[in-house]
C-alpha cells in the first residue's frame, strides 16, 4: 500500500482535503477500470479531461486524486454526494508527469530484475511468450495487453509489489527519445529487440532514426547486462557492438549463438527447436513465431532458467487476441485475425503463411491501411500491391485511403480482377454477406487504428445461428 502524505512529498506538493484512514492500493487513469482505494490521476486530455470524471472516481471508491493546481479552487469542498466528497487531493503542475515521477520510485524500492522487450514488429508476443516462461518458475510482473508508452508502463511498474520476483516489460515508441525515457523507468538488466523494421515512420522520419530510438533501451544498462537480438541484422549489430553488452543472437544462421532451426506447422500447431537439441511447440498457425519464441527462450535462459526444466509443449499459452489468432465462424468458414501490427515486413510474414495453411475452399484477403508511414505510404502500399499477387489468393477486399491504392495497383497494373475496394470495414461486411462460401479462409490485416476488429466482430454476428449464409454465392465478383 501507498501512504497518500508519501506520495504528496515525493511530487513536493501538499495533501489537501486530508482523510488519514484512506490508503492507496493502486492507481487508475480511467473511471471504467477504477477499483475501490485507488489513487485516480486526472490526466488532461485532448478529446476528454479526467477531471470532468473526479465524481464519478470518489463515487466508485477512490483514495484520493493527482489533480492541476489551477483546478483546486474548484474542487476543494466539492464532490459527487456528502457521502462521497472530494478528498486527499493530490496538486500538481502536471498530472502526467507526477504519475510517471511516483512510477520511477517506486521502481526503485524493488531490487528485482527486469527485462525489456523492444523492436518495430513482435514485441507482444516476444513479451507474453517470455513472461509465460518465466512464470513457471518467478512470479512475474508483466504489461498488460500492450501498456507499452509513457503511460501504460508506469501504471504497469506502480503494480510492483513484495511478491513480484522479475519484471517483463514491453517498451514501444513512435518518436525518438521515448524508449530512452521508459528504459529509465524500468531499468532493465536484459533486453530483447526483437526486429527493426519501417514502423512508424511519421514519426521517426527514416529506418535509421528508428535503429536510434530502438537502440535508447541500453541507455540505462549496465556494460555486463545482456542484449538479445535478431541474427539477420548487421546493421543492428553494428549499433549493439560499440555498448559493450553481452550480446545473444537468436535465428537460423551460422553465427547466431541461439540458433533456431526445424521451425514446422501442422495442423494449427507450431513447432521448433533451439540451440540443436530443445524442440518445443505451441497452438498458432503462425510458424514465423517461432523466431519470437525462440528470443523468449534465449532471454528466460539469460535470466536463469534452465531450458530442460520447461516444458516441451506449450498447450496451456493464451496468444494475445488479433494475433494471427484463428476464428471460426458461420458454416465452416474461418479466420484469421491479425490485426495489431501491419508494417511492410509483418504484412510479407503473414501472407506468406497464411498461402501455407490449408484450406478447403477460396483464400481470401481483408485488409486495410498500414498507418503511420510517413512521406513513404504510397509506395510501401503499391508494393503491397505486388506481395499479395505473388501469393495468387482467390479474391482480395480493402478498405481506408491508402488501402485504394494497393487496389487499384492489383487491377490496374497486375490484372488482379477480384480486388475491390470499400470506405470502411462496414462495407466489407455487407459485401460479403452473401458471398462467403462453406471452406473459405479469410486473412484480416491491418494496423490497429483501422479497427479490423469491426470486420471480424460483423463477421460473426452475420453468421451467428444462421447456417445458409453464403451458401448460394459463386464468387467475391460485383
Amino acid at each position: 500500500m501507498f501512504s497518500l502524505h508519501e506520495i504528496a512529498g515525493l511530487l513536493h506538493t501538499s495533501l489537501e482535503c486530508p482523510d488519514s484512514k484512506r490508503m492507496v492500493t493502486g492507481f487508475s487513469i480511467d473511471t471504467r477500470t477504477l477499483q475501490k482505494n485507488d489513487l485516480f490521476v486526472a490526466l488532461p486530455g485532448e478529446k476528454t479531461d479526467g477531471h470532468a470524471f473526479l465524481k464519478t472516481a470518489f463515487a466508485q471508491g477512490a483514495s484520493g486524486a493527482v489533480v492541476l493546481k489551477k483546478m483546486l479552487p474548484e474542487l476543494a469542498g466539492k464532490g459527487s454526494s456528502p457521502q462521497a466528497p472530494f478528498i486527499n487531493l493530490i496538486p500538481v503542475s502536471n498530472c502526467e508527469e507526477a504519475l510517471q515521477r511516483i512510477a520511477q520510485v517506486h521502481r526503485l524500492e524493488y531490487f528485482i530484475p527486469a527485462i525489456g522487450v523492444t523492436g518495430s514488429v513482435g514485441k507482444t508476443t516476444t513479451k507474453e511468450f517470455l513472461a509465460y516462461l518465466l512464470g513457471k518458475r518467478f512470479c512475474v510482473l508483466s504489461n498488460r495487453g500492450n501498456f507499452n508508452n509513457h503511460l501504460g508502463l508506469p501504471l504497469t511498474l506502480l503494480r510492483l509489489n513484495s511478491g513480484h520476483e522479475v519484471c517483463v516489460c514491453e517498451l514501444g515508441a513512435n518518436h525518438a527519445g521515448e524508449i530512452d525515457f521508459l528504459s529509465g523507468l524500468l531499468r532493465p538488466q536484459i533486453a530483447v529487440i526483437t526486429r527493426i523494421a519501417p514502423c512508424h515512420l511519421k514519426g521517426f522520419g527514416s529506418l535509421e532514426n528508428i535503429y536510434r530510438a530502438k537502440t535508447e533501451i541500453f541507455n540505462h544498462m549496465t556494460k555486463d547486462a545482456t542484449v538479445i537480438l535478431p541474427d539477420d541484422d548487421p546493421d543492428l549489430l553494428q549499433c549493439t557492438r560499440s555498448k559493450k553488452l553481452n550480446i545473444i543472437r537468436v535465428g537460423e544462421s551460422r553465427g547466431a549463438e541461439f540458433c533456431l532451426d526445424s521451425v514446422k506447422h501442422l495442423e494449427g500447431v507450431t513447432s521448433f527447436r533451439v540451440k540443436k537439441k530443445y524442440r518445443f511447440s505451441f497452438f498458432s498457425p503462425a510458424s514465423f513465431l517461432a523466431r519470437n519464441a525462440a528470443m523468449a527462450l534465449a532471454a528466460a535462459e539469460a535470466a536463469g532458467l534452465s531450458l530442460a526444466d520447461l516444458p516441451s509443449q506449450w498447450d496451456d499459452y493464451q496468444m494475445p487476441q488479433g494475433r494471427f489468432e484463428e476464428r471460426k465462424i458461420g458454416q465452416d468458414v474461418r479466420l484469421i485475425w491479425d490485426g495489431f501490427n501491419a508494417s511492410p515486413a509483418a504484412f510479407r510474414s503473414a501472407l506468406e503463411v497464411f498461402g501455407q495453411i490449408r484450406c478447403a475452399g477460396r483464400r481470401g484477403v481483408i485488409f486495410a491501411d498500414m498507418l503511420e508511414l510517413g512521406d513513404e505510404e504510397t509506395r510501401y502500399h503499391r508494393e503491397l500491391a505486388h506481395d499479395l499477387n505473388q501469393n495468387k489468393f482467390d479474391f482480395i477486399l480493402g478498405y481506408g485511403q491508402n488501402a485504394k491504392t494497393t487496389v487499384e495497383t492489383l487491377k490496374n497494373e497486375l490484372a488482379f480482377e477480384n480486388a475491390h475496394h470499400f470506405e470502411q470495414a462496414e462495407d466489407v461486411v455487407s459485401y460479403l454477406k452473401d458471398r462467403i462460401r462453406p471452406g473459405d479462409l479469410l486473412l484480416l490485416k491491418a494496423s490497429r487504428g483501422m479497427r479490423m476488429e469491426k470486420v471480424a466482430e460483423g463477421l460473426e454476428r452475420l453468421t451467428a445461428g444462421n447456417t445458409s449464409v453464403g451458401q448460394g454465392a459463386d464468387s467475391c465478383h460485383h
